[in-house]
């Protein structure tokens, strides 16, 4: 009996179309300016106040080693539970949610898996792995400091 299919959110960086579990997602926002956080990893642009609750925000672009630009109006902030914690992960734009037949995700490395679709590769993130166990504890000590 196949399994069934898994909910993944189709996110676009830099003309790339990456996939995350959409098990891991709490909600899409719109873009919103950030403020910075001294002392946090390079993937983490600054933190943002969503309802009383202090996020940090991580870029997707320098996750992926694409070129950084400043945030634009139709980015989008991806709100995540990863690790025991929440995040904001900056993308271009959350396109879709579409159905992944697991059995056809063929893993490419720790944290990554791709699937072919009709309009290409398919890239599927773990958000549990987007920072390091340092980063986080990096993270963690920007945080508390603040």
């Amino acid at each position: 009996m196949r399994e069934a299919l898994i909910d993944v959110l189709l996110l676009e960086v830099e003309g790339r179309r990456i996939g995350l579990p959409a098990s891991l997602v709490l909600e899409v926002l719109p873009s919103a300016a950030v403020e910075t956080l001294d002392g946090a990893p390079d993937l983490v642009e600054g933190v943002l106040n969503v309802r009383g609750q202090l996020l940090p925000v991580v870029s997707m672009r320098r996750r992926l080693g694409a070129p950084d630009r400043p945030p634009r109006v139709d980015d989008h902030l991806v709100r995540v539970e990863t690790g025991g914690r929440e995040l904001l992960l900056r993308v271009d734009r959350a396109l879709d949610l579409i159905g992944v037949d697991p059995w056809r995700l063929q893993e490419l490395d720790a944290g990554q898996g791709a699937v072919a679709t009709p309009e290409g590769t398919l890239v599927v993130q773990d958000a549990e792995r987007f920072l390091s166990t340092d980063g986080l504890d990096q993270l963690r000590e920007a945080l508390e400091a603040r």
